[in-house]
């Protein structure tokens, strides 16, 4: 099998989403001023802290290209893209439907 290798090419861009977490400090709901200053009056530790380190989802995006091939195809006869070089067929219906065609004529 041989490889053309002047097909028609274009690059194809889109923009791949993920998530990182980062640690940033946030006011704490549970602390309240009034209370932390009645428990330092009497002497008292306040447990609650006013803020509070948390995780949170940040989205980010980075983009990725790939080369896409203009091929015809074996089947329909018709002209699609694909990402291999290689490819017969534009999509896998016509896949599908060649191979069950071979297999009505071996038979």
């Amino acid at each position: 099998m041989s490889i053309n290798n002047k097909l028609p090419m274009r690059r194809k861009f889109k923009k791949i989403r993920y998530v990182e977490y980062e640690y940033k400090l946030i006011k704490n709901p549970h602390y309240n001023e009034q209370e932390k200053v009645h428990y330092e009056r009497q002497g008292m530790y306040y447990p609650v802290e006013e803020y509070i380190e948390k995780e949170i989802p940040q989205n980010k995006y980075k983009e990725s290209s790939h080369i896409e091939y203009k091929i015809k195809c074996a089947y329909c006869g018709g002209v699609g893209w694909v990402k291999r070089r290689d490819a017969k067929f534009c999509c896998g219906n016509c896949r599908k439907l060649n191979y069950r065609d071979n297999q009505k004529t071996k038979e």
